[in-house]
């Protein structure tokens, strides 16, 4: 019996013990390690091709510029966040909210500090307050409880 192309998975090892594994049958192409993880998925979907990394470390080096373009970014770290620019830094949103949940916040300048709105509130009670953080950042505080 003669088995379909659309049903038969392809594997070739690699001298250091990883293998490229091209599904036909789930339109995906894997790279997976010698432990049998899964390093690297690219799904072929109808709504576009998906890729899926999953490594100790990742390392993205550009002569030039790096570019994201999407509908939302969520970037999660157990651990700190650090950016550092030689130039500017400049963040724009419709909205935006800094919240320390266990601290202070630290604001310096070398040069002159500048606050420019409306109405620059200090000290205003917390009913009075706008909401800290957009609902997919919003997390109880410690001991607060919550879902």
């Amino acid at each position: 019996m003669t088995r379909e192309p659309s049903d038969v998975a392809l594997s070739t090892p690699l001298a250091n013990g990883y293998s490229v594994v091209a599904d036909a049958s789930a339109a995906e192409l894997r790279v997976v390690a010698p432990d049998q993880r899964v390093c690297l998925t690219i799904a072929l979907l109808p709504e576009g091709p998906r890729v899926e990394l999953r490594a100790g470390s990742l390392r993205i080096a550009a002569e030039r510029e790096v570019s994201l373009a999407c509908d939302s970014l969520t970037v999660e770290a157990r651990g700190d966040i650090a950016l550092r620019a030689g130039g500017a830094i400049t963040t724009e949103a419709a909205e935006q909210a800094h919240r320390s949940t266990r601290g202070d916040v630290t604001v310096s300048a070398s040069d002159d500090l500048y606050l420019d709105g409306e109405t620059v509130n200090l000290d205003v009670p917390h009913e009075h307050r706008p909401p800290a953080a957009p609902p997919a950042l919003r997390t109880p505080a410690p001991g607060a409880g919550g879902p």
